[in-house]
């Protein structure tokens, strides 16, 4: 029986941030949890899994001596917003907060703001390199046919 996905994300209090994930990657070395920045992402398939991997890095942070913020901290959660991403049982998706509806969205100026926007939504896209070749294959020139084709993606 499939179960639903769990999440937990942990922010130990290490600074700065470039020595954090030096840090911390050592700490988690052979776990099976993702570091990021200020953040530690303890994950499972299914519950029982999230729920055998959380004590191990708990009793890691112990005996390295990592202290954590439990108000920054959330536990055995099925959805998870991290880095403007919302991840769930189902998948990933953009954070409503962050992103903003393409309408919204001022016409690229060049192609790095272009690949800028592109950057972000393209995971949360099926088929995206099929579906925006257009946008990349011309020399930058950005016209109403392009201006649609960005609106149809995200």
């Amino acid at each position: 029986m499939l179960e639903v996905g769990m999440f937990s994300l942990l922010n130990p209090k290490l600074t700065p941030s470039g020595m954090f994930e030096t840090a911390i990657n050592e700490v988690i070395r052979g776990l099976d949890v993702l570091a990021y920045h200020d953040g530690v992402i303890v994950f499972g398939i299914t519950k029982a899994e999230h729920d055998d991997r959380l004590p191990k890095l708990l009793e890691r942070f112990a005996q390295k001596n990592v202290s954590i913020r439990a108000s920054k901290c959330t536990l055995s959660s099925l959805k998870l917003e991290f880095l403007d991403i919302i991840v769930d049982v189902k998948g990933s998706c953009p954070d409503p907060g962050f992103s903003r509806p393409s309408t919204e969205l001022e016409s690229p100026k060049d192609q790095r703001q272009l690949r800028s926007i592109m950057g972000y939504y393209s995971r949360f896209i099926p088929n995206f390199a099929t579906r925006a070749q257009p946008l990349f294959a011309a020399e930058w020139k950005w016209t109403a046919k392009y201006e649609q084709i960005l609106g149809e993606l995200i």
